[in-house]
């Protein structure tokens, strides 16, 4: 995640899917998060997920 964060262009937007929970790894503020970058969690379903809704 720090690694994609410095990636990112300023106002860029990091999206996190996965399947298991881990927890956030330590993150210098000016490196990582400066810059107006933002991190969003999304939700991965199947086709059979969205039939079942």
């Amino acid at each position: 995640m720090p690694v994609a964060l410095r990636a990112l262009d300023r106002g860029g937007i990091l999206s996190i899917a996965g399947i298991h929970l881990s927890d956030v790894p330590p993150l210098t503020y000016e490196r990582e998060l400066f810059y107006e970058k933002e991190v969003r969690g999304v939700t991965s379903n199947t086709q059979e997920d969205g039939r079942s809704s």
